[in-house]
């Protein structure tokens, strides 16, 4: 009796056994299909995702070609004048106060210019708004009217230098024969 009750409950225990196999190995199986699923959406995610950056950088070359095109254009005679007389330009336009240093560098770098005169210019043209920044700011602290003065007069210099240099440069052009197109 001990041994037939040993072997029904042995039986129901291989049965439940039997049934949690049955059941893990259906969840595995879902599980699996799961990843499957997640693998596949992930595979599509990863081609969106270069299309749309292949996309993007189309759009990002087509939108630089036309800021190249229409800043090229605006700036056409400047880059003319550059690349006529690298240093001329770039020490007059140095010598000017109103102006943007970021945009002449980057007028220069796409006008292809010879980098030596340019640096050249560009460091002498430095100088008198250097020397005048120098004076303001040492003259404003203590008693410095000689030297607010000395920077005012290097200003005016420093301007009528670069107005010259530049009035110079379009009046040697405007002698320069037509050409026939």
């Amino acid at each position: 009796d001990s041994l037939a009750n040993r072997m029904d409950q042995l039986a129901n225990r291989m049965d439940q056994l039997a049934e949690a196999q049955e059941k893990t190995e259906r969840e595995v199986s879902r599980l699996a299909l799961g990843q499957e699923k997640l693998t596949e959406a992930m595979s599509q995610l990863a081609w969106t995702v270069r299309d749309t950056q292949k996309q993007m950088g189309g759009l990002a070359q087509t939108a630089g070609y036309a800021l190249e095109a229409y800043t090229l254009d605006r700036l056409r005679p400047l880059v003319g004048i550059l690349r006529e007389n690298p240093f001329g330009a770039a020490l007059a336009l140095r010598l000017m106060p109103l102006g943007n240093n970021l945009a002449l560098n980057l007028l220069a770098g796409m006008s292809g210019i010879a980098a030596v005169p340019f640096l050249v210019a560009s460091a002498i043209g430095y100088v008198p708004q250097t020397v005048i920044f120098a004076l303001l700011g040492k003259g404003v602290r203590v008693d410095g009217a000689w030297q607010i003065g000395i920077a005012a007069a290097m200003f005016a210099a420093s301007v009528a230098l670069g107005v010259w240099l530049w009035q110079r440069h379009r009046a040697a052009r405007a002698l320069e024969p037509a050409e026939d197109g």
